[in-house]
């Protein structure tokens, strides 16, 4: 059969191919609907219109031009002579795929079909399961018929999956040769049902699960301890982000440590002498202890910052909905009595009835008045929230700033201790070792400290490298933090203002466009009349 489509001519998809295939596979809806002109709907029905699509037996190559398909739920490409899963990243919408019956090697291209749950690549020239990653709704998978090996490599990637499969199908590959193949896809997978389109019986798994009780303990084991790992990460991602929210990155647990903390190759060495490490301890202990301060502190401004906002977003609403109620049943009133007015011109044509709405212009105009001085009221006191809000913003970053020079300070106060201290005991240390003697009993200065200890210029150059990197590392990160909380509080106000602003402009040119068309409307009637 396959050396039949391959002695036929490479056929690629088309839009000839696509129309005709259109034609016979339209849905009755637009069949019904529609006439074709030259193997194209006439009307301008889209290939959005179609869910369902079968390009099978055509000899086709190559996966191609089928990106608009966008609404496509079930793509049938079986019986052809595809080498590669590509090009289908727009059809998100698939949810039963069939790539039987081809060329294909490399499980692949599949990442985006996200709502895929039947796949279909039996009959292809597969040999490792690889690329369902991201397939979480998977439920039936078709492989038979392939090259893969590998029963313990295949059962544990099934397992590692985050799709439940239900149905596996493995038949005519290497692995079911393997010993126990299928017992052991039984015992990894409690999820599956059917295996190969046999039933899986609860006698089975029972039995299979017996058969390999010891790897699947240690299994569970490893996969706890995944678990785990990655909730830990999980929790370490929010909170990073939490304080990355409240404008404090780094200012948690050891992050800033971490960041400011500087080493290299030579300091470490000159770490083994005795003594340093409680030096570094105490300068550590400051630096966690400010940390935690400006992080606790920091975390309770952010909220104070957060509801702040909250509030002026309140006032500025509530201060508009009013001055809006108002207005709109001023408007009502008026609009009321112009109705009236227009009735009575209407069924009593009079001098006077043509004055009474002559004098609806003038009361149009005094409400325009009004309602322009009631905006100008408004614009003030949105201002004045917004600039309350900006003097309580300040306020709080004042404090919050001080706060962070004050930790900041004493960081560098801890580290100029330290620096101190580290050098004048390495050089106390190198005195006593050029003379042949090592201030701690049992202490064995090794090859690569030896070398580091050369010279007293050497020793200093390292000492004050890693001081100056880290004042500047403490420096930048008192900078950062005080250039995010102003650009927080620019944001902020000046989004409140420019959003103010333009509901400002919006509101006035309602105001006159109303007017604009209550005098025209009156002056149309006045002449019909």
């Amino acid at each position: 059969r396959k050396m039949a489509l391959v002695n036929r001519e490479l056929a690629v998809i088309s839009d000839e191919l696509l129309a005709t295939l259109l034609k016979e596979q339209a849905p009755k809806h637009i069949k019904d609907y529609e006439d074709y002109d030259g193997g194209r709907i006439a009307s301008g029905a889209e290939n959005h219109d179609y869910t369902q699509l079968r390009i099978e037996y055509r000899n086709v190559l190559k996966i191609a031009n089928l990106e608009s398909f966008h609404q496509l739920t079930k793509l049938q490409l079986s019986n052809n002579v595809i080498e590669k899963i590509e090009n289908l990243d727009q059809l998100v919408h698939l949810t039963w795929l069939d790539l039987s019956y081809n060329n294909i090697e490399f499980i692949e291209g599949l990442d985006k079909l996200v709502n895929l749950t039947d796949l279909s690549l039996q009959h292809n020239k597969i040999e490792q399961v690889e690329g369902l990653e991201t397939l979480d709704k998977l439920d039936v998978l078709s492989l038979g018929d392939n090259d893969i090996c590998g029963a313990d490599e295949v059962a544990q990637y099934f397992r590692g999956l985050k799709s439940t499969i239900r149905s596996l199908s493995l038949a005519g590959n290497p692995v079911c040769l393997e010993e126990e193949c299928a017992k052991r896809i039984v015992a990894y997978l409690p999820s599956l049902r059917y295996l190969d389109w046999v039933r899986v019986t609860d006698e089975t798994r029972v039995d299979s699960q017996a058969l390999f009780v010891n790897e699947l303990e240690k299994i569970r084991i490893l996969e706890d301890m995944a678990r785990a790992k990655n909730s830990d990460a999980d929790a370490l991602a929010a909170k990073q982000q939490q304080f990355v929210d409240a404008l404090l990155p780094d200012m948690y647990d050891e992050a800033f440590w971490e960041k400011i903390h500087k080493t290299g190759s030579d300091l470490d060495l000159l770490m083994q002498i005795p003594g340093l490490n409680d030096e570094l301890a105490k300068f550590k202990d400051v630096v966690l202890e400010q940390t935690t301060r400006i992080g606790e502190k920091g975390l309770e401004a952010h909220a104070a910052r957060e509801e702040e906002f909250r509030l002026v977003t309140q006032a500025l609403e509530e201060v508009i909905a009013e001055a809006g109620v108002q207005s709109a049943i001023e408007a009502q009133l008026l609009h009321k009595e112009k109705d009236e007015a227009v009735d009575e011109a209407m069924s009593n044509p009079s001098p006077g009835s043509l004055l009474a709405l002559e004098q609806l212009h003038d009361l149009m105009d005094a409400q325009k008045d009004a309602f322009m001085n009631r905006e100008i009221s408004v614009q003030f006191d949105c201002e004045e929230i917004i600039g309350t809000f900006d003097r309580t913003l300040q306020d709080l970053n004042q404090k919050m700033i001080e706060l962070i020079n004050e930790g900041m300070a004493a960081t560098r106060k801890a580290e100029e201790d330290y620096f101190n201290s580290l050098t004048s005991r390495v050089i106390r240390f190198f005195e006593g070792y050029a003379r042949g003697v090592v201030a701690e009993e049992g202490f064995q200065v090794s090859e690569e400290l030896h070398m580091v200890l050369r010279d007293k210029d050497h020793i200093n150059n390292i000492c004050t490298t890693a001081h100056d990197k880290q004042v500047l590392a403490i420096d930048t990160a008192e900078e950062l933090l005080a250039e995010q909380m102003a650009a927080y509080l620019k944001d902020h106000v000046v989004g409140l203002q420019q959003a103010e602003r333009h509901r400002n402009r919006a509101r006035i040119v309602e105001i006159m466009a109303n007017a604009a068309f209550f005098n025209d409307d009156i002056d149309s009637i006045a002449a019909t009349l």
